[in-house]
């Protein structure tokens, strides 16, 4: 019997919101370089440049969550499988056997703090899913429990250091 867990409502909305955001930085930009001598005072320019960097960072975050984040999980109690969806490359299917270790994580974020796992993989980098990616993990997390995958424990999770170790 399969189980399929959807994306979280707003996680598909921040593929939207990555334009938006790139044309607002363009603008930014474009207003910064074209600025006549006049117009340069310190404290606008430094506003203006600050505004900027805030939004390309803002940009390369939800670009590399979109990437490296799965948007929905299909559970196989059949054949003992997760299989991984993502936004822009192909799923994933990986066997129970494959799986090291999994590790509950608290993710901090402006709506309060949210819960997930982070599935640990002997050759491949770590997957997280949780409630800002996942309309429910907690059927993942049953699913290795119940096949005696291993729990590591409790921790904070940390979107930079995970991106960080994509690479």
């Amino acid at each position: 019997m399969n189980i399929e867990i959807g994306p979280q409502k707003m996680f598909n909305y921040k593929i939207y919101v990555c334009p938006l955001l790139l044309i607002l930085f363009i603008f930014s930009i474009c207003l910064i370089i074209n600025a006549q001598p006049e117009d340069r005072a310190l404290i606008p320019m430094l506003c203006a440049i600050t505004f900027a960097v805030c939004i390309f960072s803002v940009i390369l975050m939800l670009i590399f969550e979109v990437i490296y984040v799965p948007n929905g999980v299909i559970i196989d109690n059949d054949s003992n499988q997760l299989t991984f969806k993502y936004q822009f490359h192909t799923p994933k299917t990986l066997d129970i056997n494959t799986i090291n270790a999994y590790k509950d994580v608290r993710i901090r974020s402006k709506n309060g703090m949210m819960r997930g796992i982070v599935i640990y993989l002997p050759t491949e980098k770590p997957v997280l899913l949780s409630d800002v990616n996942l309309n429910n993990y907690v059927p993942v997390k049953q699913f290795l429990d119940n096949l005696n995958v291993a729990n590591i424990g409790e921790g904070n999770f940390n979107f930079l250091m995970y991106f960080i170790h994509q690479y």
